[in-house]
């Protein structure tokens, strides 16, 4: 079950956090896995997404970016205004949940 590596992970970096619910893998996604799960906040449960390697995979190199980089250009067309999700976390190696990122829902 990844909803308690999520929580442990969402705690790290989300202030306030006191953990994940409805963690539910997604289908589709022809090399990555999509999930979706709310955060748990006092001031009210907030919707994210997961993207990660499935694991024990990574793209191969020369075929893909890979998700670090689509985190990163994600990041920036939010910010300059375009229609993508806000990233809200990069995976690290000690959330131990793979590399992938965190997105707003």
């Amino acid at each position: 079950m990844i909803e308690p590596q999520l929580g442990r992970c969402v705690a790290y970096w989300y202030p306030g956090a006191t953990g994940v619910t409805g963690a539910a893998k997604l289908s589709g996604g022809a090399s990555q896995e999509t999930w979706t799960f709310d955060i748990v906040h006092a001031s009210g449960n907030v919707g994210a997404i997961l993207r990660r390697a499935p694991p024990g995979f990574g793209a191969s190199p020369g075929r893909a970016a890979g998700l670090d980089a689509e985190a990163t250009l994600m990041q920036l067309a939010h910010d300059a205004g375009l229609p993508s999700p806000r990233v809200m976390h990069v995976l690290r190696p000690e959330d131990e949940l793979g590399r992938g990122f965190i997105m707003q829902r």
